[in-house]
């Protein structure tokens, strides 16, 4: 028994070491796992093994007539097929998704058809010397060499992406079709047989058929050819397809166009026309000049065009040109004039550049042209006044691109002609009046510091950055500009501003108008805004989390909240009604926050023994400091003329003066000075406090179990102020013990009794 199973093993082992060392006849990668379907011609017949990728084999007969085989690729997608019988002489693939195939073993195929497969980039058929037809269309073919396949007579090749193609000794090919690919030049001269020839829709600009005597059918349209590169029509030639071709390149941009390689064909004359871009036709003489094939403009044209050209000795052929432009044509008109009043030889700097480095013209105000160089980058050029009036010119139409003339007396200029600005300043002038309507293509205007009181922006659609501050408008529309990220209008006359429009806008400045409100909510980009000066009396800034820079000074703010503007680091806020209790405390992040002075708190202008300030008498835990001061400067004296308690002063001595608090607290130290303290304003002591009452304790107050408890039998009320001087509760007390609900915190709590009053601190837990 074990020498049998042993004899087994032993005939298993090799099987298996002899097919190891057997080659498939052809294998091929698929990128699919459906079925495929082959076509197989053998002689003589036989059986091919085939596994489709998974090692997991099956076997089929194959006759010398049409065999259709099925296949589902499997495991690695890599199918291989065996045979020691069968010898294929005709394969087809068609629709496998192949991405790669080794054919290198069957030398005997006479026919290959290897079809729509996109992801196949090559194929090798240097061994396959017996092939007579080889079709191979629609793949994703860049190169094809057959100069080892001397026996092909026919090639299908169309719909690939071939840049090359290379014969060799093929002197049996008759049919060769190779459309629509990307064959840039194709040498056929050895192909001595041919008779039929489609190389349409490719790149070819010249090819020579003057070997291929046998043609009777070419097809060379849709290609990069000329009247002189077409092949001349055979006599033998029973179809020539030439047209259409696709289009001769000129340059983008001309002044005069050569095309007189096309003026003559076989002796035939070529005619020359050209249209502009919507089909008008250009009139020679007046429009263009010609001569001997080359084209001169005589007119500018304000669409681009392109030559059409036609000869008798290639009928139904209209050979067009690329669109171009013509090159501006030198006009007497300046390309910019403009007016000024400063003294003669005054010198002022204008900064330019253009779009191609080059010459222009500059009549300084005395009628002589100078020359001066713009490149391409920032040019600094010093004009000399020599009039009133200065023009510059542009023969050369280097086009500028960018125009800053400042402080230079301007009264009037016009740049109507300076259509390819992005950049114009004007700063700093006696303009009052600007047109830009006609500069569309401008991405920054300043022309702030002038008089100007109306501009018109509404065309200006590409405008990143706007400076119109320092002028006298009373309105400007920037509705259609939603593209600025950043806007100064500061010193102006507004009474409005809508900036809803404008979400990119990172820099407003708009102080010193007369707005009353503005509306920044939909700016949430926004990191700088200064609307100091503006009349505001309240802004909110909670949808503006970028800002790193708020000057909202010189207003009439009684509260800020900065608490969704984490990235704020300066805040000028001076000048406002904010108090202690109001204002923002100083965040570390905060490297400059300018918030004295403020305007006086107001109070009444007399008062019946007391103040109250209670609203400041805490800022984050730290108490307020309280100073009564005269008029005329002389300091109270606080437990003589008066007394503070929780921030309720009580006044024991008549003035005969009006008074008034300086109030500090170090959590605001810039109001420490002088001139920048926190004050109220002037009151005068009507009814003074007896200064006994005010020191008499009615009571005991304190914590327990989370409430306040008062025990008094004098008080009747109880009034409860929270850390920061809000009153936070009162309550009508009975004698002994009351309790008051509050939330955890430090409270102050004030007991009043028909014989004064008494505060006490408590901390509940």
């Amino acid at each position: 028994m074990k020498k049998t199973l042993l004899c087994i093993l032993m005939l298993f082992c090799g099987f298996l070491f002899a097919s190891a060392e057997q080659e498939p006849i052809v294998s091929f990668k698929c990128e699919t796992m459906h079925q495929i379907t082959l076509r197989m011609v053998a002689s003589p017949p036989g059986s091919i093994t085939i596994d489709p990728g998974n090692g997991v084999t099956s076997t089929q007969f194959i006759t010398s007539g049409f065999n259709t085989v099925n296949i589902t690729p499997a495991g690695t997608q890599e199918v291989k097929i065996y045979s020691d019988e069968a010898v294929l002489t005709m394969l087809t693939v068609s629709s496998a998704q192949l991405s790669e195939i080794d054919l290198s073993k069957l030398t005997a195929l006479t026919e290959l058809t290897v079809i729509l497969n996109p992801l196949l980039t090559s194929l090798d058929i240097s061994k396959n010397t017996a092939l007579k037809t080889l079709t191979c269309n629609d793949n994703g073919l860049t190169t094809l060499d057959v100069t080892k396949n001397t026996a092909l007579t026919k090639i299908f090749a169309p719909n690939n992406q071939l840049t090359s193609l290379v014969f060799g000794a093929n002197t049996a090919l008759a049919t060769l079709d190779c459309y629509g690919n990307l064959l840039p030049s194709l040498d056929v001269s050895s192909l001595t047989a041919l008779s039929r020839f489609n190389c349409s829709s490719n790149r070819l600009a010249a090819l020579d058929l003057s070997k291929n005597t046998n043609l009777t059918e070419v097809n060379c349209s849709n290609n990069n050819f000329k009247f002189s590169t077409l092949p001349i029509k055979k006599s033998n030639w029973n179809t020539y397809t030439f047209f259409p071709q696709n289009a001769v390149e000129i340059e983008k941009e001309v002044s005069e166009v050569d095309l007189s390689s096309e003026k003559l064909v076989n002796a035939v004359a070529t005619t020359y026309s050209w249209k502009t871009k919507a089909g008008t036709n250009l009139v020679e003489n007046s429009d263009f000049s010609i001569s001997e094939g080359i084209t001169t403009f005589l007119r500018n044209q304000n669409d681009s065009v392109y030559c059409q050209m036609e000869n008798t000795a290639f009928p139904g052929l209209a050979l067009i040109t690329s669109l171009t432009k013509v090159a501006e044509i030198a006009q007497e008109d300046p390309i910019a004039t403009f007016q000024t009043s400063a003294d003669i030889d005054k010198e002022f700097t204008l900064r330019t550049m253009a779009k191609t480095g080059g010459v222009i013209k500059i009549d300084n105000g005395d009628g002589v042209l100078q020359d001066y160089t713009v490149e391409t980058s920032n040019t600094k050029l010093t004009i000399t006044v020599k009039g009133s009036t200065i023009k510059i010119y542009d023969p050369n139409d280097i086009k500028l691109t960018m125009f800053s003339l400042s402080d230079a007396s301007i009264t009037s200029i016009d740049v109507s002609n300076l259509t390819e600005l992005f950049f114009l300043s004007v700063y700093g002038n006696l303009l009052t009046s600007l047109d830009v309507s006609k500069n569309l293509k401008l991405e920054e205007l300043n022309c702030s510091n002038n008089q100007l009181t109306e501009l018109d922006i509404t065309n200006n659609t590409e405008l990143t950055v706007l400076y119109v501050q320092q002028n006298e408008f009373a309105d400007i529309d920037i509705s259609k500009n939603t593209k600025l990220t950043m806007f100064y209008c500061f010193s102006n006359k507004l009474t409005g501003l809508d900036v809803s429009k404008h979400t990119a806008l990172k820099e407003l400045r708009c102080g010193d108008n007369a707005f009353g409100s503005i509306d920044v909510s939909q700016n949430a980009n926004l990191s700088l805004l200064d609307c100091s000066k503006t009349g505001i009396a309240s802004l909110d800034i909670s949808k503006n989390e970028n800002l790193t820079y708020i000057n909202c000074s010189d207003n009439m703010l009684s509260e800020l909240d900065f608490s969704n503007n984490p990235k704020l680091s300066q805040i000028h806020c001076a000048g406002n009604f904010l108090k202690f209790s109001t204002l923002p405390l100083k965040q570390a992040a905060w490297t400059n926050y300018a918030y004295a002075p403020q305007a006086n708190i107001a109070i009444a202008v007399t008062t019946n023994q007391t103040v109250d300030l209670s609203s400041e008498a805490v800022v984050n835990e730290v108490p307020s400091t309280y100073k009564w001061i005269t008029k005329e400067g002389i300091e109270l004296v606080e437990g003589t003329d008066y007394s503070v308690r929780g921030g309720v002063t009580s006044f024991y001595t008549a003035q005969s003066d009006s008074v008034y608090c300086e109030l500090s607290n170090t959590q605001f130290p810039l109001f420490t000075a002088t001139n920048k303290s926190l004050k109220t304003s002037m009151t005068y002591i009507e009814t003074l406090a007896g200064i006994s009452d005010t020191k008499v304790t009615f009571g005991k107050v304190y914590a327990q179990n989370g409430v306040i408890v008062i025990d008094s039998q004098y008080a009747s009320l109880a009034k409860v102020y929270d850390a920061s001087g809000r009153q936070v509760t009162d309550a009508q007390l009975e004698n002994g013990p009351n309790e008051i609900a509050v939330h955890s915190g430090i409270f102050v709590v004030e007991l009043i009794a028909n014989e004064g009053t008494s505060t006490h601190k408590v901390i509940v837990k």
